[in-house]
């Protein structure tokens, strides 16, 4: 065999393997190549996001509330909120328009890639001594509840302060809702689902803007029962859940997005410490999950979850699946930060990606922030 047919045929491998993996092309393949939003990423600037006065990558522009767990349908940014009381808002807090304090461990800006990855960056507030992980002081504020955020007109990227779009109303929820997860129909029909003392809820909606009307009784019943990811199903029939209990994984599969079925944990290989600032993992959590096409045009599943490990830092990981059952795992975190949460992922198309996570906002108390990420991480938005 030729030199320059041996050649063509180690492409040729390399393309079919890339479009045959969950995982989508390895580190160090063309950024061109269509990976599904594998990562790494890397935060959105601040034209990107567009939103006045918040340090880039920050994708929300709320100062009434404290936030965590965002998720993107239909254009619209579902998130937890709390109100943050007006005494509270006027004395001893930072201003979130102020940009990260020096100290805080806030993302910065202006790091841009780093040299081993090209990820999201921090500076040196975060570190394996005094880890820093962005989960607001819920008990400073009001009762949490679910805010919804329509897409700005002008088509820009950032959220304006949203408004209520779910409040407990029922026992089991324990006064009040958290970790929405919004599914919406071909016809607009839209289902959210979410996390409560109890298990997980569901409401629906005639259109995703509309008003969402609880079901009444959890869909996953259990205290501990948090973070549900809903896609529909490979098959586009029924639809697959994957939600957090007890510091894993677990499946459930539903014909009608109502009564679900319960299938067990998702069995996932530890992931390995990436140098000596990573201690082991000990458990995983917060799933978000996508629908994705390879370079082959086959659909896919991509999970990126939470990998949290023994010194209290978090990474986020990410596995694939061609059957929504059997899960095979990237060996690298898809982010370098090891103090980003709740990774919710947003296809735009067979290329790229945009990934929401949470993050701290700096106040003390601390109320949290939500940021946005990008894979390719080498492109510009438009």
């Amino acid at each position: 065999m030729t030199k320059s047919r041996r050649t063509m045929l180690r492409l040729a491998m390399a393309f079919a393997l890339a479009g045959c993996s969950t995982l989508g092309t390895g580190p160090g393949q063309p950024e061109g190549l269509p990976h599904g939003g594998t990562g790494p990423f890397r935060l959105l600037t601040a034209d990107e996001v567009d939103v006045p006065g918040v340090p880039a990558g920050q994708t929300l522009f709320d100062r009434s509330h404290a936030v965590e767990g965002g998720m993107v349908a239909s254009g619209h940014l579902f998130y937890t909120g709390a109100l943050v009381p007006p005494p509270s808002r006027d004395a001893g807090m930072l201003d979130p328009d102020a940009g990260p304090p020096g100290d805080a461990g806030m993302l910065d800006p202006d790091a841009g890639f780093s040299g081993d990855a090209g990820v999201l960056a921090l500076d040196a507030g975060t570190s394996p001594d005094a880890p820093r992980l962005p989960v607001p002081a819920w008990s400073a504020f009001a009762a949490r509840g679910i805010l919804r955020s329509p897409p700005r007109a002008n088509g820009q990227r950032g959220f304006d302060e949203g408004t209520p779009a779910l409040t407990a109303t029922a026992e089991w929820e324990g006064g009040h809702v958290e970790d929405p997860w919004t599914v919406v129909d071909d016809d607009g029909h839209a289902r959210l689902y979410y996390a409560a003392a109890g298990g997980i809820g569901l409401a629906e909606a005639p259109t995703v803007g509309g008003t969402f009307v609880s079901a009444g009784a959890p869909v996953i019943e259990g205290e501990g029962v948090r973070r549900p990811s809903v896609v529909r199903g490979l098959d586009d029939a029924g639809f697959l859940m994957l939600f957090e209990r007890g510091g894993r994984i677990e499946r459930a599969h539903s014909s009608d997005g109502r009564t679900w079925t319960q299938d067990g944990p998702v069995t996932l290989p530890a992931l390995a410490a990436r140098d000596e600032r990573d201690d082991t993992e000990v458990s995983v959590g917060s799933p978000g999950v996508v629908r994705a096409r390879t370079s082959a045009g086959r659909t896919v599943l991509r999970m990126y979850y939470e990998s949290r490990r023994g010194d209290g830092q978090v990474l986020i990981a990410m596995a694939g699946s061609f059957d929504g059952v059997s899960f095979e795992t990237l060996e690298v975190p898809v982010v370098e930060s090891r103090s980003l949460r709740m990774p919710a992922p947003l296809s735009q198309d067979e290329r790229i990606t945009l990934l929401y996570m949470s993050t701290a906002r700096g106040g003390t108390p601390e109320r949290g922030a939500l940021v946005v990420g990008v894979a390719p991480g080498r492109i510009t938005l438009p």
